[in-house]
């Protein structure tokens, strides 16, 4: 799973949190999540050297790491703490992806014509459904076992030959 991931784009949007204040440089979890998965192990210590809301530290905590970081508003600090200790350490761990293989089951194989047309008739179906380009690659790359990237690269050849 690590090496076919960090052989492709991580597509991670935004996190909206409305009505909830937000640090102008908090990073999304699902980002957090992948890099702390990736360079460390269960029981390791996650540095962060500007803590901010501690979504770092909460991401490590919640995945069976240890944090250690600085802030330097106080007040945001004793919050932050006080809610850190809240979390369950390790929670995250349970709902991770316990395939031990790749979701992108087609990955690296040669497309056939029948397949890009399957593709492409699929797309065209999900879209009369209303859906965001991004919600259609993101079902298209569940259904033909490919990258996000592969099936906009897919539906875009097809557009610019039109």
């Amino acid at each position: 799973m690590l090496y076919c991931d960090l052989g492709d784009v991580w597509a991670i949007g935004r996190e909206y949190k409305k009505g909830r204040t937000k640090n102008k440089n908090e990073l999304p979890v699902e980002l957090l999540k992948k890099m702390i998965l990736y360079s460390s192990d269960e029981g390791d210590l996650v540095c962060d050297f500007f803590l901010g809301s501690f979504s770092t530290a909460k991401v490590a905590r919640s995945l069976g790491r240890y944090s250690i970081g600085f802030e330097i508003n106080e007040t945001a600090y004793k919050h932050q703490v006080d809610h850190i200790t809240s979390i369950q350490r390790g929670w995250m761990l349970a709902g991770l992806r316990s395939n031990g293989g790749n979701p992108h089951f087609n990955q690296r194989k040669r497309w056939t014509k029948e397949e890009m047309c399957s593709v492409i008739e699929r797309y065209h179906n999900i879209k009369h459904t209303g859906v965001t380009d991004r919600q259609a690659y993101n079902i298209l790359s569940q259904e033909f076992g490919r990258g996000y990237f592969s099936m906009m690269n897919i539906i875009k050849r097809k557009q610019g030959s039109l």
